[in-house]
């Protein structure tokens, strides 16, 4: 395609935002015959941005309410893992305090053992 035409089509494209521009400002040159009147136009661009925000509105509320379920799913996941982790941890230290106990336990009969031993050599004196 030759520069001349590409431009063309440029400038052309142009034009016709500038007349976009223009309908929507309300400029009542636009046009040779304007059938529509300029507070018509406002009112159609009111019309078209408020649907808009309502759609805005609504796909919000949509997310906003997935948000909450997913918000709730993940409290009942937490609370879950929390309790097998709390569980487990306390599955551990009993484990943990069986075996401290035997240890002490064997303290305590080493203790023994040693108080009978000297008990006992003492009473050969």
């Amino acid at each position: 395609m030759s520069q001349e035409k590409e431009e063309s089509k440029v400038s052309k494209f142009e034009e016709e935002l500038k007349k976009l521009n223009s309908l929507l400002k309300g400029d009542k040159n636009i046009f040779n015959i304007n059938k529509i009147e300029n507070s018509t136009i406002g009112d159609i661009v009111e019309e078209l941005t408020k649907e808009r925000v309502d759609r805005t509105k609504i796909e919000f509320k949509n997310k906003l309410n997935n948000l909450l379920d997913k918000k709730l799913t993940f409290d009942k996941f937490k609370q879950e893992e929390e309790n097998k982790f709390k569980k487990a941890v306390e599955e551990k230290e009993k484990e943990f305090l069986k075996e401290l106990k035997e240890l002490f336990t064997m303290v305590e009969d080493i203790n023994e053992l040693h108080k009978s031993y000297t008990d006992s050599l003492k009473s050969l004196n």
